[in-house]
Parts: C-alpha cells; structure tokens; sequence
C-alpha cells in the first residue's frame, strides 16, 4: 500500500492532532541544544530520545461509539520498556492507551483492588493515609524515579484510545521529531489493529439490537511503518514488534518486516513465552557491525537465516524482567546506528 493511501486513511476520520504536535513541541525545547550562530546547522538533543508506544487500539463500530472491537494488551512491555530507557538516559515520549500499564507504577496498577488497597494504605485515625512498611521501599523508590525523570523533563505522556487517534498521533509525533535524525528511536511495542471499520460505513449513533444480526466488514489497515521511515522520520531507528502463536510463522513475519517494511529491528515473541524469550531480528550486516560493537553479544546466539541475523535473547531467574535485557540491546543497537550516521555525515563533509 502506498503513501497516498495511508494518508487516505488517516484523513478519513475528523480528528485533530495539533494539541499532541503542541505538547511535543514544548517538551522537544527543554531538551534541544542551541543552535550554532552561522544558522545552518540542524536543531540537535543532548540525549537522544524515544518515542514508545504501548497498549492496545480499540476499532470504533459507531462514529459515536458505544461498540468497538479490542485487543487483550495492558500495556506491560511498553511500560517497563519505557522505565528502562529513562534508566539509560532518554527522553521518553510514552504513546499509552489510556487505561493502560505506566512506567515505575505498572506493578502497583495490577495489585491494587477492592481486596489489596488495605494490605497496601493504612487509614489514620486523622484521615491521613500511609503506605504500609511491606511496600514502603518500593513505593518510595518509584516516586523517587518518577520525581527524578519529570524534574529533568524527560518524560512525557501522550493518552489514546482508537485506532484513528494512536495513527494520526504517531504520524504528528514522528513529524516533530523528524529534525533530530538519528537521535531518535521508534520503539514500536503498541498492539495495532490489522483491521478496522471505515468512517464512510460506521453507523453515525448505536446500532440497535432490534435490528437483527450484526453483520461487519472489516477492511486492512494500512502498514504505517513503511510511510514511517521514508516519509515522516526516515533518519531515526525503527524497531516494531510480533506476536505469533507459531514460532516458524513468527519469524517469517519478522522477517517481512524487515526486508519490506524497511525496519531495522523486529522484537519477535511468541505469545505464551513472551516475558522470558524474544528474538530479535536484523540484517545480517547490521547484527555483525552490532556484534563488533557491544560486549554484550558475547553470550548472545545468533543464526542467519535468508540473509536476516536472529538472536535468542531469554531471562534468567536472577533478572527481574526480560525487558532489562531487551532494552539493553535496543539501546546499543541504537547507539550503533547514530554513530554511522555521525560517521557518514562527517564522510560526506569531507568530500564536499
């Protein structure tokens, strides 16, 4: 599908997303460093930055919706990947479905209940409320990180619900961080829709059960990251991720991604081992530059497959999570495709 029909598809639905450019914008100048007096040098960020999404898009069956269609996702890999690229000094943009797990507080969102808010508050007799010694260390550790990233302005959180909103806001966010190049990762571990309802054929108020049956025509939504990387933000890192039930189709698709969409890294994981085994899939030439460039590939695995390098990244029992590991690839990965890019850049300077 080509570049029209994305922006076909994005132009369907009457949704603005100037408030979320806004707020990129202003959180872009807290980090931007100044530009040189000769005025031709592009805007650059003294750290790079991430943009991670996270959580599920719901398909509306109504322009104004009661009914839509969803996906399981909480959001917990984009969460915790998003804690630990604050811990390796990114700017965090965080694209989450409202409702869905957040950085530094996705453990405490699935415990707390009708039957663990007391096991984890103390009510005093004053009304104050105090947190229970059992979770006082966690507790205060999190509010130390949070104070510490949002006191340095380095996160920001932007809320979706559709599918319409989370594409028409990837597309503004990529926009915006367009000029900074190769600083900029695209961390891609929301769970998109492949379908969706068409505006044109949406009932404009409820459907009505008395009408009978419900019969619906889904069309495909178009592959964004493509229109992604040649269009919105072609200098940045790309990484997106699959889900499969069946390994060999898995890698399949990473693959695909990879040669046809132009993505430079696929998280590939299988549904029921998800949070302890991914794969990470390349070209083969960019794993080997990775490999020469980061000592921890020493005990990763590799094998190569129709010119794609995959490797077997697992959790050990004394890791807490497989996204310390993860991250930690993503980030030397990426810390490997900006050095090319300052060395082609300096290549290129000196020939002219």
């Amino acid at each position: 599908m080509d570049d029209s029909s994305v922006q076909a598809f994005l132009e369907q639905a009457p949704l603005c997303a100037d408030h979320v450019a806004a707020k990129v914008q202003r959180f872009l100048k807290v980090h931007q460093a100044p530009v040189d007096g000769n005025g031709g040098s592009a805007p650059s960020l003294p750290r790079p930055i991430v943009l991670v999404t996270s959580g599920g898009t719901t398909v509306p069956l109504e322009r104004n919706c009661v009914r839509f269609i969803d996906n399981f996702s909480k959001g917990t890999r984009g969460a915790l990947s998003a804690e630990q690229f604050l811990q390796a000094g990114y700017a965090v943009i965080f694209l989450s479905r409202h409702g869905s797990a957040q950085p530094f507080v996705s453990e405490f969102q699935e415990q707390l209940g009708a039957e663990t808010l007391t096991d984890t508050f103390e009510l005093g007799s004053d009304g104050s409320i105090h947190v229970r010694g059992k979770v006082q260390a966690q507790m205060a550790a999190a509010v130390a990180h949070v104070q510490g990233v949002l006191g340095q302005g380095r996160y920001l959180q932007l809320p979706y619900t559709t599918l319409f909103e989370y594409l028409k806001y990837l597309q503004a966010v990529a926009l915006a961080l367009a000029p900074y190049g190769p600083s900029v990762l695209f961390y891609m571990a929301a769970a998109v829709s492949d379908f969706y309802m068409p505006w044109s054929d949406m009932a404009e108020h409820k459907i009505q059960s008395a009408d009978g049956p419900l019969t619906l025509t889904l069309a495909k939504v178009p592959k964004m990251l493509s229109t992604l990387r040649r269009c919105w933000c072609p200098a940045a890192m790309l990484v997106s991720f699959k889900l499969e039930t069946d390994e060999q189709l898995l890698l399949r698709k990473a693959y695909s991604a990879v040669e046809g969409q132009g993505v430079h890294l696929v998280v590939a994981n299988e549904l029921h081992s998800r949070k302890d085994r991914v794969w990470l899939v390349q070209q083969a030439a960019a794993a080997q530059q990775q490999v020469a460039a980061s000592q921890q590939q020493a005990a990763a695995s590799q094998q190569q497959a129709a010119g794609m390098a995959v490797q077997n990244i697992e959790r050990p029992p004394h890791v807490a999570v497989i996204e310390e590991l993860l991250v930690a690839e993503v980030v030397a990965s990426h810390q490997q495709h900006m050095r090319q890019a300052a060395e082609a850049a300096a290549a290129a300077m000196a020939q002219g």
